[in-house]
C-alpha cells in the first residue's frame, strides 16, 4: 500500500487539537492522524509520511482521531481532544460501544425511500449529526421524492439537501470538500441505495480509488479516503447494519 506525503493542514489539523499539549509534548513527540484501524494496528498519516503501529492499550482510537507519537519509542502515547465522535452500540447485552469515526465536519446522508417508501432513519441521522455539532447534508437520489424529503425534514434546522444527480446542486458540497475537511457518509438501509453510494461518491465528490489497485467501494470501507479536492471521506454503516448509532460532541 502506497501513500503520498501530506502536511498537517492537508490532514485536517486545527489549533484546538493542541489545546491540552505543552511544548514538552511536542519535543517528545509529533501529531499524526488515524486513517485506518485494523485488528491489531493503526495506519497513521503525518508530515513524515505513513506509519503503522500497534493499537495502544491505554486509549480507544477511531478513524479520524489525532494521536501523539513518541519520538524515541515510535509508539502512540496519547489521543488528542476530539471535536466529535460517531460510535456504535450493539443491541445485545451490555450495549458495548465501538468508536467508528472522530472529528467529522459533516455527515453526508444518502437518502432514498426505505422499505415501504418511508424515510424512517433519515430524521434520526440528521438529529444525531445536529446534536454533535456536525453538519448534516442529505444527498437525494433519484428514488427520493423532493416533497417527501421536505416533509420528513420539516422542523430540523441547518439541514442541506443536495440533488445527487444535478451538477449545480452537487456544487453546493464544495465548502465541505475543501482541503483538510472530513466527512462521514451514511446511506439509508435500503440495499439499492447502499449499492449506489460508492458510485455516487465517486462521481459527485471526486473520490477516486485511494491507493493503486483499489476501487471506490473498498476505498470507502477502508478508512479515511482522500478526494480530488483535498477533503477526506469515510464510509459508515447504516443504523440497521450496526445497531444503535450515537454521534456525540466530545471534549476529550
Amino acid at each position: 500500500m502506497s501513500y503520498r506525503t501530506y502536511s498537517l493542514h492537508q490532514l485536517g489539523w486545527q489549533p484546538d487539537f493542541a489545546q491540552d499539549l505543552t511544548l514538552a509534548d511536542f519535543e517528545a513527540g509529533y501529531p499524526a492522524r488515524v486513517v485506518a484501524t485494523r485488528a491489531d494496528d493503526l495506519v497513521l498519516l503525518c508530515s513524515r509520511g505513513a506509519l503503522v503501529f500497534e493499537s495502544p492499550d491505554c486509549v480507544d482510537v477511531a478513524v479520524g482521531d489525532w494521536v501523539m507519537v513518541e519520538h524515541k519509542a515510535n509508539r502512540v502515547v496519547a489521543r488528542l481532544t476530539r471535536r466529535s465522535l460517531l460510535a456504535y452500540a450493539s443491541a445485545g447485552d451490555g450495549h458495548q460501544r465501538l468508536a467508528r469515526a472522530a472529528n467529522l465536519d459533516a455527515l453526508f446522508i444518502v437518502a432514498g425511500p426505505g422499505d415501504g417508501g418511508e424515510f424512517a432513519p433519515l430524521r434520526r441521522y440528521v438529529t444525531l449529526a445536529l446534536e454533535a455539532g456536525v453538519m448534516p447534508v442529505v444527498l437525494r437520489t433519484a428514488g427520493a421524492s423532493t416533497g417527501e424529503l421536505a416533509s420528513e425534514l420539516a422542523g430540523l434546522p441547518l439541514t442541506q439537501v443536495v440533488d445527487a444527480g444535478d451538477v449545480a446542486s452537487v456544487a453546493r458540497l464544495s465548502p465541505w470538500m475543501a482541503t483538510g475537511r472530513t466527512v462521514g457518509v451514511m446511506g439509508c438501509p435500503n440495499p439499492d441505495h447502499a449499492a449506489l453510494t460508492p458510485d455516487l461518491l465517486g462521481s459527485a465528490l471526486g473520490l477516486a480509488p485511494a491507493w493503486p489497485g483499489g476501487d471506490v467501494a473498498s476505498t470507502l470501507s477502508g478508512g479515511l479516503a482522500p478526494t480530488s479536492g483535498g477533503a477526506w471521506v469515510v464510509g459508515l454503516p447504516s443504523l440497521r447494519a450496526r445497531g444503535l448509532a450515537v454521534v456525540e460532541s466530545v471534549t476529550a
